[in-house]
């Protein structure tokens, strides 16, 4: 038996995306392709990967997918740094990437280590920053590629994931009770503040900014000592925490698009190396 990469790379983006459809985006793909794609695969193997639940529109993985994923991940991460170690050794330039504060800590050493390894002589400068002043460099030609997290997908980008979104407290303190609610949020014109308010409002619940911050670290001080009410992803969901839910008085938030796009005018090789990284690392998370 060989493993097809092409098979195994399909797999993983289901077993990422919960779902088909989100998985053709990832592999650009139609839906009715990806599932001939798994067919295909779990007649080789011998033994189903998916269990579908309710059918093409949410999957979960069966014991033996579960242990193939790890392979497949394991066998996709080798092959794409050997074909760029290869294809690719001499490459050399600048390329610029910004992404919102949340993702600095949980895939960006990830893409950077995976990247330094393929291309040691080309320099990346990153740029973490809230996500309106991350498109405004973009669209100044600022950024080669940018991270983009709003509610919609945005026109001229590429999906990354869906994130859901979460309300989370400390889990010592009943700060999640008081009227009007205290919210941790990040500045003016962040997607996850404006969606935090939005459903409160919705909700009929009252609630004040009680602190403000550009990174998620300071948000994530406000919660932890008791005094606020904060919205985070759930990649960059932390240990320690309470996460709210309608039990407790709090809507629920709409899932975040996760978008990769790149500045206007032509691409060159380092922006697509890149941009490679940055797939697999969130199709990993």
């Amino acid at each position: 038996m060989q493993f097809s990469n092409d098979l195994l790379r399909t797999f993983t983006a289901v077993a990422d995306c919960g779902n088909f459809t989100r998985a053709g985006e990832v592999v650009n793909r139609t839906q009715s392709a990806v599932s001939m794609q798994i067919k295909r695969l779990e007649s080789e193997v011998g033994h189903v990967l998916l269990e579908r639940n309710g059918g093409l529109r949410s999957i979960t993985l069966t014991p033996k997918g579960e242990e193939l994923l790890r392979y497949a991940r394991r066998i996709l991460l080798l092959h794409d740094e050997a074909v760029a170690a290869v294809a690719r050794p001499g490459v050399e330039g600048k390329v610029r990437l910004g992404l919102p504060e949340d993702y600095s800590s949980t895939f960006l050493p990830e893409v950077l280590a995976r990247f330094g390894k393929t291309h040691p002589n080309a320099q990346v400068d990153v740029v973490c920053a809230p996500g309106t002043d991350v498109s405004s460099l973009l669209e100044a030609g600022k950024l080669d590629l940018a991270i983009r997290a709003e509610i919609d997908p945005l026109e001229g980008t590429e999906m990354l994931r869906r994130e859901p979104l979460n309300w989370i407290t400390s889990p010592s303190s009943l700060v999640h009770e008081r009227t009007p609610v205290p919210l941790a949020v990040y500045w003016e014109g962040c997607t996850y503040r404006k969606w935090a308010m939005r459903m409160l409002e919705n909700a009929g619940r009252d609630y004040r900014v009680a602190f403000t911050s550009l990174s998620i670290s300071g948000i994530l001080a406000a919660v932890f000592a008791g005094l606020a009410v904060g919205v985070v992803g759930s990649t960059t969901l932390p240990e320690g925490v309470r996460v709210l839910g309608i039990d407790d008085g709090y809507p629920s938030l709409p899932d975040a698009s996760i978008m990769l796009q790149y500045r206007s005018g032509p691409k060159n090789e380092l922006m697509d190396c890149l941009a490679e990284h940055v797939r697999d690392a969130f199709q990993g998370m």
